[in-house]
């Protein structure tokens, strides 16, 4: 789809996702690194959202200044959980058989969290601030918002279809849930102008785990086939 509007300034030398793949994620090194930084991010977020709503100058807070925060707590607490379970694949991705065995399915709980993730491009509020950042960055009139706004929707329904083939009974179950995240990582990077300065670092950490256990899960399934044969 070709924009309707010009951008008025130079691309970056290098997309992020390049250089994100230019990097050696899968040294054991690399990945030890990845993962106490991940952790590390975590902890401080949880500790900085409790800071913010103990503080006593926050007792004066609106109710839409409250809706606004307790929304947007929702959705970080689901990027957590989201990226705690992609740190406990990296040690171990469970089987079908694993799975069943579970008093809790760990694959249906973490489609839920994918598909939350996936449902935040229909909510009002994150449109209007995608369509603001276009217009932030001049990269189109404001009157052409309903073109952006279409492509929001169309890149939604896509991925709402790559989930619809999600069985959580199936082998290929977690690849297709990693590639739903890559695929909406790539698009969040594609509203910052694909600028590494511009991304939330939960992108990148989730665009990197996607990315990690994609390639854990084929080369498990390569060493499998080597097994057999």
């Amino acid at each position: 789809m070709i924009s309707p509007g010009k951008r008025t300034d130079a691309k970056p030398k290098m997309k992020i996702a390049e250089i994100i793949r230019n990097e050696n994620l899968e040294s054991l090194e690399e990945m030890d690194r990845l993962r106490l930084e991940i952790q590390q991010y975590l902890q401080t977020n949880m500790i900085n959202r409790l800071k913010l709503i103990e503080d006593p100058d926050n007792k004066q807070l609106t109710p839409e200044l409250l809706d606004t925060y307790f929304r947007s707590h929702e959705r970080q607490e689901n990027t957590k959980r989201l990226l705690q379970y992609m740190l406990a694949f990296l040690a171990n991705i469970p089987e079908p058989n694993q799975i069943s065995q579970e008093p809790v399915n760990p694959v249906s709980q973490f489609k839920e969290f994918v598909q939350y993730q996936v449902g935040l491009l229909k909510e009002k509020d994150v449109i209007q601030a995608i369509t603001r950042e276009f217009n932030r960055q001049n990269m189109h009139e404001q009157d052409n918002n309903w073109f952006y706004e279409a492509r929001i929707m169309d890149k939604r329904l896509e991925l709402e279809l790559m989930l619809k083939e999600v069985r959580v009974d199936s082998c290929e179950m977690h690849l297709l849930l990693f590639q739903v995240l890559e695929n909406l990582s790539l698009f969040w990077f594609e509203i910052g102008r694909e600028d590494v300065r511009q991304a939330r670092r939960s992108d990148i950490y989730v665009y990197k785990l996607s990315r990690l256990l994609q390639s854990k899960l084929k080369k498990n399934k390569t060493q499998a086939i080597a097994a057999r044969s």
